[in-house]
């Protein structure tokens, strides 16, 4: 990121727009690959919660 705000403003507002579309895809799929996972370990430690 810091790589490419040496590069020109016109360059750097298109791969601003670029990372964060980017970012927002990635922390989408990331999200869909975790969440099963997540919600495990959430009901886990709910019943942990709920065991105490």
């Amino acid at each position: 990121m810091t790589l490419t705000i040496l590069h020109g403003n016109v360059k750097i507002r298109s791969q601003k727009q670029y990372f964060r579309l980017l970012a927002r895809v990635v922390f989408f799929a990331v999200q869909i690959f975790f969440f099963p996972g997540s919600l495990i370990l959430l009901s886990a430690f709910l019943r942990l919660l709920a065991c105490d």
